[in-house]
């Protein structure tokens, strides 16, 4: 539950309408997004709790009652799809989150969210993402797929003394998918998310440290019925190597995850009176996966999968002078290796690490405008070994964005904004022959404040063009939010 407390401007990020709807599959460190969660000025302060995720920071973070209701829905058309890609999606999402000041040292948040995902002539895949899992289920059919189900989040922060805080989330979500011909592929997800934290405030609220603890569990259900000879259903070990399940009315598949991370955080503002501040979060952290293939009634091991790493992230911001910027960087480092249990080898190693550094800056050029630019680099270095398979990974991938917008005050009540942004995407093996993926963006936005609150209308388009391709992908989408 990231919100904004403020009434200012607000611009939806490109991110926000056109990202996949994936958010009932719980990851391992699943990274900060600066250019969404981490707005400046116009759009979000930088706070510790959307670096951390500590729920014992929210409420220094968001300290007024605020309701807010989001409807968003977006097309994306893959005339370029991989074998695995849906030839188009369809998504619908509804929001409502609240924020409740229960007393003055108590906080009450709670947010209910419902996605509707369309995924149409999906090529063979019973997986939602099949390029997401090592152990991924195919069948030998074409049909489209709905995955739809609601997700509950609630969040309780109190002050325990003058200067500490406690903060408890848990986040619930169930979604359910169908495939509309045979195999008829049915699926369920159940998915829990749990984080705690323990929080230091300083007399003077410039200096922040804390503690917290996550867990996580993801419960996920897969069943094929087959009707015709050539539905087969396979199971696949990595990205090269598969296995023909039996013949069968019913195939199941049984998807069990579970994990946690630790983290402490740092920050401290407004040093020597500048305007400068400093900010970080680090976590450690491991998950595990277990699946099993068979008949509903009785499944038998395919696959066991473990991740451990960790992850740092930080950021030094100012803010002086109607001007407001951050420097952030973040590294990821975590290592995977797998084994099917059908073979009892070490089927599969990825050493993967990720390394971010960017900066976003609002600049108040006069009273009815605003600038803002910001620019992102990205370095991937990833070894993937399958060893039955003999096939091996070993590249260094960069990935670099840019951002540019500006937003105008029509008078006292009423705004437009436009952004634009522009990504160069070095793509990883799951992409054979294509060397790069160039992504354009742009939104525009109109906002207006009523007496009660305010209303926010955004529109985008992006378009992702391949190299050594003559086919792209496009994404068009609108968004409205009111808040109040």
């Amino acid at each position: 539950m990231k919100l904004s407390a403020k009434t200012g401007l607000i611009f939806l990020t490109i991110s926000i309408l056109i990202s996949s709807v994936l958010a009932y599959e719980n990851q391992l460190f699943p990274g900060v997004n600066f250019f969404n969660d981490q707005y400046i000025k116009g759009y979000k302060q930088p706070n510790i709790y959307d670096i951390s995720s500590n729920p014992a920071f929210f409420r220094t973070a968001y300290s007024e009652n605020l309701t807010v209701y989001q409807l968003s829905a977006q097309r994306q058309l893959n005339l370029y799809s991989r074998y695995f890609d849906p030839q188009n999606k369809d998504d619908i999402g509804l929001d409502l989150e609240w924020i409740k000041q229960l007393s003055r040292n108590s906080t009450l948040a709670a947010g209910v969210k419902y996605d509707r995902s369309f995924h149409n002539e999906v090529n063979r895949s019973l997986e939602k993402n099949y390029y997401d899992h090592y152990f991924a289920l195919t069948d030998t059919t074409m049909g489209d797929i709905e995955y739809q189900g609601p997700q509950l989040s609630v969040l309780y922060n109190h002050e325990l003394a003058d200067q500490f805080l406690l903060g408890l989330e848990i986040d619930y979500g169930v979604e359910r998918g169908l495939k509309d011909i045979y195999t008829e592929c049915e699926t369920i997800l159940r998915n829990i998310d749990m984080r705690a934290g323990l929080g230091y405030q300083s007399a003077d609220d410039k200096t922040y440290a804390g503690i917290s603890a996550r867990y996580f569990n993801r419960q996920g259900k897969y069943e094929a019925v087959k009707k015709y000879e050539d539905a087969f259903v396979k199971t696949w070990f990595g990205y090269h190597l598969y296995f023909p399940e039996n013949p069968r009315s019913t195939n199941r598949k049984d998807d069990d995850r579970e994990g946690y991370q630790l983290g402490v955080q740092f920050e401290k503002k407004n040093i020597l009176n500048s305007g400068l501040g400093i900010r970080l979060s680090g976590d450690y952290g491991a998950q595990k996966n277990n699946t099993k293939v068979g008949r509903p009634t009785f499944t038998q091991p395919r696959g066991y999968w473990e991740r451990e790493g960790y992850d740092l992230t930080g950021n030094i911001y100012y803010h002086k002078n109607g001007i407001h910027g951050q420097l952030f960087f973040n590294q990821c480092d975590f290592y995977d290796w797998a084994s099917p249990k059908i073979y009892e080898v070490l089927v599969l190693e990825n050493d993967q690490q990720i390394n971010r550094v960017g900066s976003l800056i609002n600049v108040e050029v006069f009273q009815p405008l605003e600038l803002d630019a910001g620019f992102e680099i990205r370095s991937i270095t990833t070894d993937y070994t399958e060893y039955v398979a003999d096939f091996q990974y070993n590249e260094i991938r960069n990935e670099n964005f840019l951002l540019l917008g500006v937003a105008y005050n029509l008078n006292s009540i009423s705004s437009v904004n436009l952004r634009g942004s522009y990504s160069s995407l070095e793509p990883d093996f799951h992409w054979e022959g294509i060397d790069k993926i160039n992504v354009m963006s742009l939104q525009a936005g109109y906002g207006r404040q009523f007496v009660f609150g305010k209303l926010d209308l955004n529109f985008i388009y992006q378009l992702s063009d391949l190299d050594n391709a003559e086919d792209n992908i496009e994404q068009f989408g609108i968004s409205i939010m009111y808040r109040k």
